[in-house]
């Protein structure tokens, strides 16, 4: 169980450490493509371009 926490901290302190080398445009629009993915939006958005540019194959 101590061993899990002290992974659970360590996670948090790198992914706090990266979250502040990304410059905060980037940061905006990264957490926009995250809420798309989210609510399907932007796998159906990909689907519907698949579909019209993907030839066959992305039919």
């Amino acid at each position: 169980m101590r061993l899990t926490t002290g992974l659970s901290e360590a996670d948090r302190h790198l992914t706090q450490l990266a979250a502040s080398r990304i410059p905060p445009a980037a940061g905006r629009l990264l957490s926009a493509v995250e809420e798309a993915a989210e609510r399907s939006k932007l796998w159906c958005g990909a689907a519907v371009v698949m579909t019209a540019f993907g030839g066959r194959r992305g039919q």
